[in-house]
C-alpha cells in the first residue's frame, strides 16, 4: 500500500476506525481492566489519531498560503479569546466557586475549571473549515 493509499483508506475508514476504537476501550476497561491498563504504551497513537482527525481533510497549503477577511477576523476573535476572554473567565470562575465552596482545594478547584473550560478555546472545527475542509467528525475537548 503506497504513502497516499494509506492516507485515502485512513479517510475513507475514520469513522469506522473511531468507534471500534471506542467500543474496544469501552468494553477492555469494563471487563478486561488489568489488560486495559497495560495498554498505555498506545497512547502516543490515540493522540495521534485524535489530531489526524481533524487535519486529514484540511489543505495545508490553502490554510497559510490564502488570506481572507473571514480568516482575519476569526485569528482577531481567537487570539482575544485567547488573551482576554479565557483568563477573565477562568478567574472570575475561580472566585465564584471559591466563594461557594470555601473548604476546596484551590489547586483542585483550578484544575477543574481548567478542564471544563478547555473546549471553548479550542478552533480545530474553526480551522478545519477556514482550511477548506470538512469538520462534521471534528472531536473537540
Amino acid at each position: 500500500m503506497t504513502e497516499m493509499g494509506a492516507i485515502n483508506f485512513l479517510k475513507e475508514k475514520m469513522f469506522y476506525i473511531v468507534f471500534t476504537l471506542i467500543f474496544l476501550s469501552s468494553y477492555a476497561g469494563l471487563y478486561h481492566r488489568e489488560m486495559f491498563l497495560s495498554l498505555k504504551w498506545t497512547l502516543p497513537v490515540a493522540l495521534f489519531m485524535m489530531l489526524f482527525q481533524p487535519t486529514v481533510f484540511m489543505n495545508i497549503r490553502k490554510a497559510f498560503t490564502t488570506r481572507t477577511e473571514i480568516k482575519t477576523k476569526y485569528f482577531v476573535a481567537l487570539t482575544a479569546f485567547y488573551v482576554l476572554l479565557f483568563p477573565a473567565l477562568t478567574w472570575l470562575l475561580l472566585k465564584f466557586w471559591l466563594a461557594v465552596i470555601p473548604g476546596i482545594d484551590p489547586r483542585l478547584l483550578a484544575g477543574i475549571v481548567l478542564i471544563s473550560l478547555a473546549p471553548l478555546p479550542s478552533s480545530a472545527p474553526a480551522f478545519t473549515n477556514l482550511a477548506g475542509g470538512k469538520f462534521q467528525l471534528t472531536l473537540v475537548g
